[in-house]
């Protein structure tokens, strides 16, 4: 068997974002900031039910402005909705959605950095024949109620220099497999608790990026 298909084998599925564009309008720019022209990036983590509705939102990474944070959470909170993500046993499953939003305007002042586009950073000695690096992958797993990683696999083709490369199987799996061995190296992560506050088993993403000397 390839490595390709036992990665897809009993592949975990990612939820799938319903309109993430009209989850945070122009209009929804706090007026307090607005009119000091404060602007940044924010960084969250949003954790969908198995019925794909918001249950909690945790700032990632800062804009620097606390309004705007919270406004990012708050609006995501009502307005955000996915297609469930599916366990390796094609259960509807608790998903953990990572993104940002830029709040923006021309002369804004922005007082933190924006985020990095990946989550683990590794060097390549040499990258596939058909890979330019930098590369970024993106893979899925289920995270269990103790924070064990398992059952990781790609979320869709390698991204690289803004291109698409899917043609050649062997050398994207090749990265997929790199970047899955790189998350479940981290051995566990937090894991999702419910209302009660029990831990429980959720669906997760990762960004790998691969670059080169």
């Amino acid at each position: 068997m390839s490595l390709l298909a036992s990665l897809l084998l009993a592949a975990v599925v990612a939820a799938e974002p319903h309109d993430p564009r009209g989850w945070i309008k122009p209009l929804d720019y706090p007026p307090p900031a607005f009119r000091q022209t404060r602007g940044g990036v924010t960084a969250f983590e949003l954790t969908f039910s198995a019925e794909g509705k918001p249950m909690r939102c945790v700032i990632a990474h800062s804009s620097g402005w606390d309004d705007l944070d919270k406004a990012t959470c708050d609006l995501l909170l009502v307005r955000g909705r996915v297609k469930p993500a599916l366990d390796s046993q094609g259960h509807p499953a608790i998903f953990v959605y990572r993104s940002s939003h830029r709040w923006f305007m021309e002369g804004m002042k922005q007082k933190a950095p924006n985020p990095p586009r990946h989550d683990i950073e590794t060097k390549l000695d040499r990258p596939p024949a058909d890979v330019m690096a930098p590369a970024r992958v993106e893979v899925v797993f289920m995270v269990g109620p103790d924070g064990r990683i398992s059952d990781c696999s790609p979320t869709n083709p390698i991204h690289a220099g803004g291109r698409r490369f899917a043609e050649n199987q062997r050398a994207s799996a090749s990265l997929w497999g790199e970047a899955c061995r790189l998350v479940t190296a981290e051995a566990r992560r937090v894991p999702v608790l419910d209302a009660n506050g029990q831990a429980v088993s959720s669906v997760q993403t990762l960004r790998v990026l691969f670059t080169v000397d």
